[in-house]
C-alpha cells in the first residue's frame, strides 16, 4: 500500500493531534475524568537503585532490574501512579525533580502501592527483582482510542530507527534518547497511541539487521533471526498480539546479496510465527532518505514486499510516508538516515493508518 496525496494531508492533521495529545491532558474535567492506562516505562537489567539520604546511585546486581518513568513522556500527566510489587523484599522508590533531586521517597515491600503525582515531580525510579512483573499505570489519563486494535499488545523488532534508550534490551546500543526528544514521539509509540494498543516489547539494536556481519562481536545479538525474534519479543511474561518488523536496511547497505537477505528474513519470520502463533506479523518497508537513492530504495523495498507476500504476513509500506530526500533538515536528525521527532511522528501516523485501513478492508 502506498500513501497518496490525500492520505498525506490526513497525516498532517493527525500529526497536530499527536502533538496536542503530548502536551498533557490528565485534567479532563468532571464530565470526563480520564482513564487508567499503562505508562511508558524505561528499564535496565542487572542493577538496582540505592539511596542514602538525598543521594542515589545505580549499583550492579544480577538479582535486580531498575525501571524509571519520565512523566513528560506520557500521554498526559497522570494524577496518580499505581503498581504492584510481588516479591517480599524492601526497596526504595523515589521521585526526582527536573534538576535530578529527590523530592519524594518511600521504602516499599510486597503489595499494591500508589504514588500521588505532585508538582515538581519529573521522574519516578523503581528497583524490581528479576522475574517480578512490573507494569505501572496512571490514573486520570487521556482515554485510549477505540479501534479494532484497542488493548492489543505491540512488539517491535528493529534497528537504530526504532532504538530509544531504556525501551530496548541493550540500552548501550540505542540511537535515540531523551537528549533527542521524548519516547512518546518514537514511531512505535505514536502508532500504538493511534491504534489504541499498549507496548509489549521494543527489541531494537543500532547497527542490527537480519544477517550477522562477519566482523560482529560474538556477544552481540545483531541478527534478527537469533533469540531476538523469539523470547525477546515478550514483555513481563506476556506474548505480543501484534509484531512489527523493521529490519533489512543495514543488510542492504552492507551489500549483502538480496537472495541471502530474503532467505534469512523468511527463516526469521518462520521463527516468529512458531514462537507467537497467535500474533499478527507485519513487515515494514523503509522511507525515503539520502542514504538510499530512490532506485536503491525501490530495490530494497521491493525485496521486503516480496518477503512479506511469500511469508504470508502483513505489510506496512512507509516509502511515501512524507520523509522526503529533498527535505532532510526537516525530517532527519543527521540529514542522512535517522528521523528526527517530526519524522518519527510521520512514520508512526502512516503505519497506524495502514494498520487501521487493512483491518477495515473487506
Amino acid at each position: 500500500m502506498r500513501v497518496n496525496g490525500k492520505q498525506f494531508g490526513r497525516q498532517l492533521m493527525l500529526t497536530a493531534a499527536v502533538l496536542l495529545s503530548m502536551a498533557g491532558c490528565s485534567r479532563l474535567g468532571p464530565e470526563n475524568p480520564g482513564a487508567e492506562r499503562e505508562l511508558l516505562c524505561q528499564s535496565r537489567t542487572g542493577c538496582r537503585y540505592v539511596t542514602n539520604g538525598d543521594q542515589y546511585w545505580e549499583e550492579k546486581n544480577p538479582e535486580w532490574d531498575l525501571y524509571w518513568l519520565t512523566l513528560r513522556d506520557q500521554r498526559g500527566r497522570p494524577e496518580e501512579i499505581r503498581f504492584e510489587l510481588t516479591e517480599d523484599v524492601e526497596r526504595d522508590v523515589f521521585a526526582l525533580n527536573e534538576d535530578g533531586q529527590i523530592v519524594w521517597k518511600r521504602t516499599l515491600d510486597r503489595g499494591n502501592h500508589s504514588i500521588p503525582v505532585t508538582k515538581g515531580m519529573e521522574r519516578i525510579l523503581f528497583s524490581v527483582r528479576v522475574g517480578e512483573p512490573f507494569r505501572p499505570v496512571g490514573t486520570g489519563m487521556h482515554p485510549r482510542l477505540e479501534t479494532p486494535f484497542t488493548g492489543r499488545r505491540l512488539s517491535v523488532l528493529g534497528d537504530s530507527v526504532s532504538a530509544f534508550a531504556g525501551y530496548i534490551p541493550w540500552d548501550e546500543y540505542s540511537y535515540y534518547s531523551s537528549m533527542n526528544f521524548g519516547a512518546a514521539s518514537m514511531w512505535w509509540a505514536v502508532l500504538a497511541e493511534h491504534t489504541g494498543m499498549e507496548l509489549c516489547k521494543i527489541n531494537a539494536v543500532s547497527g542490527s539487521g537480519v544477517v550477522v556481519p562477519e566482523d560482529a562481536a560474538s556477544d552481540r545479538l545483531l541478527a534478527g533471526g537469533s533469540d531476538r525474534c523469539k523470547d525477546l519479543l515478550s514483555g513481563d511474561g506476556e506474548a505480543p498480539d501484534e509484531i512489527l518488523v523493521m529490519l533489512g536496511g543495514n543488510d542492504f547497505l552492507r551489500q549483502i546479496p538480496s537472495d541471502r537477505i530474503k532467505r534469512e528474513y523468511l527463516e526469521m519470520l518462520s521463527k516468529i510465527k512458531e514462537a507467537y502463533p497467535a500474533a499478527g506479523i507485519h513487515v515494514c518497508t523503509y522511507y525515503q532518505c539520502p542514504s538510499l537513492p530512490l532506485t536503491r530504495l525501490e530495490e530494497l523495498n521491493g525485496l521486503l514486499r516480496s518477503i512479506a507476500e511469500e511469508a504470508g504476513v502483513g505489510l506496512i509500506d512507509l516509502q511515501d510516508c512524507g520523509i522526503l530526500e529533498s527535505e532532510p533538515k526537516k525530517y532527519l536528525i543527521d540529514e542522512v538516515l535517522h528521523p528526527n521527532e517530526r519524522g518519527q511522528i510521520l512514520i508512526g501516523i502512516c503505519g497506524a493508518q495502514q494498520l487501521l485501513e487493512s483491518e477495515a478492508a473487506p
